[in-house]
Order: structure tokens, then C-alpha cells, then sequence
């Protein structure tokens, strides 16, 4: 556990997108490798906005998990919406 949290595959690619990275690139330069939290991201990713629309959670909820679902599924640039998460809004 140790040493997944400090350097594991995840970590890795973390910080190359941290780095400006798209995750496209990232997943180029480490093929065949297993991301479980990018799949994960995208799979609880995937399922917010069908919560949204049946009311189960707000269009606010959730805005690091929303921001890295676009940063790993729709390939876009981390630019991490900070103010979110301390209760205002972007």
C-alpha cells in the first residue's frame, strides 16, 4: 500500500497530467498498462449526470470526481476548479 501511494501507476499518471499532460498522452506513454482509477473514474463519471437528472445528486455535487471525469474521459486539460470544492461555485 506504501508504495502504491508514492509511486504506483496511478500516481504515475497523475502526475503527468499534473505535469500539463493531456490523458491521452498519458496513456500513450505507458501502453499496456492497467489505470484502475482512471476506469474508475470514468465508469462513477459516467454515472453522474444520469444521478443529476433523476434529482439524486445536484449539478454541484461531486466537482473534484466531475473535473478529473473530464480531465480522464473527455481528454481535457487539468485546470483544477479549486473554489468548488470550499463552497463556491466556478
Amino acid at each position: 500500500m506504501y508504495v502504491t501511494s508514492q509511486g504506483g501507476r496511478n500516481v504515475i499518471a497523475g502526475r503527468l497530467v499534473g505535469s500539463g499532460l493531456r490523458f491521452s498522452e498519458v496513456r500513450k506513454s505507458m501502453p499496456g498498462v492497467t489505470l484502475e482509477g482512471a476506469a474508475a473514474i470514468v465508469v462513477i463519471g459516467d454515472a453522474l449526470p444520469k444521478l443529476t437528472e433523476r434529482g439524486i445528486i445536484k449539478p454541484e455535487d461531486f466537482p473534484l470526481l466531475r473535473h478529473l471525469h473530464a480531465v480522464v474521459a473527455k481528454d481535457e486539460i487539468l485546470n483544477m476548479p479549486w473554489n468548488t470544492f470550499f463552497g463556491a461555485q466556478a
